[in-house]
């Protein structure tokens, strides 16, 4: 029952990094939507239509609408409403704390898992990373490695791999390269969106956004 218990509690603390995981994944889609309606959306270029510009009240209902539709990231679940010109800062600012959060949480998860597995598995030779499991553990073994299986969603191996591979054996069967890479683009969004909105904020020197062509319209 104790075992189970350690089991349930380490599921736990992988629901709890998965949460954290995806809070930063739907920072990272509302940070590129915002970047995207700022300097690459089509609609933009609305107020330049001769059609529009020829009716002053229709050009200034679309440039009111750019700029409150476009411009204005709203995030209901957590109160906030921003301008999408402060991404830069903002997004820096956020994605700095799920930084904390992600790394702290993978520790733990790594921490509790590499405990739950040295309950059940033993390291003959010091000197060398693989593990063997012990002989009257092979039951827990097998239950543990059902339970995490069960909450882990990033498993891109399509291989059986043991416990204790070497770092080349575990890349040679990572699975398949798209797969690993796209996982890898994940965990690090926290880092690559904020460079991203760096670079947008450099672009927007010599390169025309919604309010830009909006003051000259």
């Amino acid at each position: 029952m104790y075992f189970e218990q350690r089991v349930k509690s380490v599921q736990a603390v992988v629901l709890r990094t998965r949460t954290v995981f995806l809070i930063a994944n739907l920072a990272t889609l509302v940070s590129l939507a915002s970047l995207f309606n700022t300097y690459g959306s089509w609609i933009r270029h609305l107020p330049e239509r001769d059609s529009i510009k020829n009716d002053p009240v229709m050009h200034a209902a679309v440039v009111r609408a750019h700029v409150s539709d476009l411009m204005v990231v709203s995030v209901p679940a957590l109160g906030l409403k921003l301008f999408a010109a402060d991404l830069g800062v903002v997004a820096s600012g956020g994605m700095l704390i799920l930084s904390v959060w992600l790394y702290y949480s993978f520790r733990r998860e790594q921490h509790s898992i590499g405990r739950l597995i040295l309950d059940v598995a033993e390291q003959p030779d010091k000197t060398a990373p693989t593990l063997v499991i012990k002989a009257n553990r092979l039951d827990d073994a097998s239950y543990v490695l059902n339970e995490l299986a069960s909450v882990f969603v990033f498993i891109t191996s399509d291989k059986d791999r043991a416990i204790g591979d070497s770092e080349e054996e575990r890349f040679a069967q990572e699975g398949p390269p798209i797969a690993v890479w796209a996982k890898q683009l994940l965990l690090e969004s926290p880092f690559w969106v904020v460079l991203l909105c760096g670079a947008a904020d450099l672009a927007s020197l010599v390169l025309p956004s919604v309010i830009s062509e909006n003051q000259q319209s």
